[in-house]
């Protein structure tokens, strides 16, 4: 035990979750922190953690301790007011109930307390708020909830210039709150080594108190079992787990974010991912080129077809230019583009140039918004019998004449054709479809339906999902006209038919005896 945690003990006083005023004495998950952390002497650590385990007290019992040692600059965050005014009526209790004569205090306001004698000062705020802990250099910064902090990135990068480089204290906690977002992402970063954070877990079962004093109503369940096993269960936890679970009204997917098993579960969507079946591949020749560009190392082969979807955005700074690359024979993610600083029109010849590097690859753009830029720059460059076209509706004209159709180039995403999009894009992912790339993986997990009936990513972007989810229309589309049950495709695809009233350039192409015969049905690309 450090001697911040027997100090802990032996001074604070806190009321349980009864209301009753007892002893501080560190529960499994505070005894983990201590031993971990502070005798660990870790100065930048992440938490990931189920709900009313005990860390937030910890941590605030911690950094009240430094205040009263020595000169400390405490700042403890939370993600909205309610919590925060709840964080520092908890720290007025511990220092009114302490063992011994409190501290002196120099000031007491709604967001602060100084200690007259070490002259330390301990903020508690909200994240985002302007004016708040700015004025001196913090030596302790406490991030509470951080999962749930409205712009974590942007606060963040601006608190931790505060805080001393080797010296400071930084210590993030936060239950999970969805896949895809800032945190989710940065706390994988940490699993992989690339952060100085150094990254904690802690599942629901190593709390001492979650077991029932009932006995099991009914017999384990099979996931029951498989829990059991897997995490060496108790049956009290079990049952401890069940009433749990009744009172998240059975939402299990709900129980599992509030009390997580594992990191995957502590990030679960409680919205529910459309690609919830899609697991992420791994290839050792899935390599990055540049800072943009990430592609299979094996392909191009010859004689392959491949689909790219093209996703345009302005080139602002703000949503990204994607291309996902798709193989038909291998059935597997080949190729990947994200840049959020390219122009339309130049985005346009970065397609061309890898849609031609990958054997003429079939394009399917997205016509709305920025892709009408793209695709105006794609027709002059590029085959345009590799661009993916529909057939413009019949329209009626005056006097009872109507229009001969024509084409349009690329796929316009409408309420309607959105879903239809998406359902493909599923197909494939239930048919095995490997993807390699982390970033799609993520954008794909966090692909939700709202609540308002909206389609979208509720993650940070969305841009290589909608990239994923073109390409799968173009997949589709190829292989409704070449048969499914072909294994080899070939290449090049056969010029418009001629039975067809209109070449490319919309100019008629049959004779006029021939122009009000029955016309037979034709798939087109």
């Amino acid at each position: 035990m450090s001697r911040q945690a027997y100090v802990m003990e032996t001074l604070f006083n806190i009321y349980n979750k009864e209301g009753v005023l007892v002893p501080f004495k560190l529960n499994n998950i505070q005894k983990q922190l201590d031993k971990q952390i502070i005798e660990g002497n870790i100065h930048r650590a992440s938490v990931l953690k189920y709900r009313q385990g005990g860390v937030t007290t910890f941590i605030q019992a911690w950094f009240l301790i430094e205040c009263m040692a020595r000169h400390t600059i405490a700042v403890m965050l939370a993600h909205d007011r309610d919590h925060t005014e709840k964080l520092l009526e908890r720290m007025r209790q511990m220092l009114v109930n302490l063992n011994g004569p409190a501290p002196r205090t120099s000031k007491v306001n709604d967001n602060e307390i100084s200690f007259a004698k070490t002259q330390s000062t301990f903020y508690i705020g909200t994240a985002g708020s302007k004016n708040f802990g700015r004025s001196a250099t913090i030596s302790h910064l406490h991030c509470s909830e951080v999962a749930f902090w409205r712009d974590p990135k942007t606060i963040l990068t601006g608190l931790l210039q505060a805080v001393p480089h080797r010296s400071g204290v930084v210590v993030q906690e936060t239950t999970g709150n969805g896949w895809g977002n800032y945190y989710q992402k940065s706390f994988y970063s940490m699993l992989s080594g690339n952060s100085r954070f150094k990254p904690f877990f802690f599942p629901w079962f190593i709390h001492n108190e979650y077991v029932s004093p009932d006995s099991l109503t009914s017999p384990l369940t099979l996931e029951e079992k498989e829990l059991q096993i897997k995490f060496s269960l108790s049956l009290p936890q079990i049952q401890w787990r069940r009433e749990k679970v009744t009172e998240f009204e059975n939402d299990e997917d709900l129980f599992k974010q509030e009390y997580p098993s594992s990191i995957d579960e502590a990030f679960k969507l409680t919205g529910g991912s459309l690609f919830s079946q899609l697991e992420r591949s791994e290839d050792s020749k899935w390599i990055r080129i540049n800072s943009e560009v990430k592609k299979l190392s094996s392909h191009p082969k010859i004689g392959l077809n491949y689909i790219f979807g093209v996703d345009s955005s302005g080139g602002t700074g703000n949503d990204y230019s994607s291309i996902v690359g798709l193989c038909i024979e291998t059935q597997e993610q080949v190729f990947e583009y994200h840049n959020n600083h390219i122009a339309p029109p130049k985005f346009a010849r970065v397609v061309g140039e890898y849609g031609k590097q990958f054997n003429s690859a079939y394009l399917v753009p997205e016509s709305n918004s920025h892709g009408l830029s793209v695709l105006s720059t794609l027709k002059d460059i590029y085959p345009r019998e590799k661009i993916y076209k529909h057939r413009l509706p019949t329209r009626k004209l005056t006097q009872g004449a109507y229009n001969v159709p024509g084409y349009g180039y690329g796929w316009q995403t409408t309420g309607t054709t959105k879903p239809y999009a998406v359902g493909l894009a599923q197909s494939l992912v239930l048919e095995g479809w490997k993807v390699y790339s982390p970033e799609l993986y993520d954008e794909l997990r966090s692909f939700v339906e709202t609540i308002e009936g909206r389609l979208e990513g509720v993650g940070t972007h969305d841009d290589l999902a909608m990239a994923f989810i073109l390409a799968s229309v173009g997949v589709t589309k190829i292989l409704n006209r070449l048969g499914r049950e072909q294994k080899v495709i070939p290449t090049k695809i056969s010029p418009p038919d001629p039975s067809h009233w209109r070449d490319e350039q919309g100019r008629f192409q049959l004779p006029f005896k021939d122009m009000f015969k029955k016309r037979s049905i034709h798939t087109r690309a």
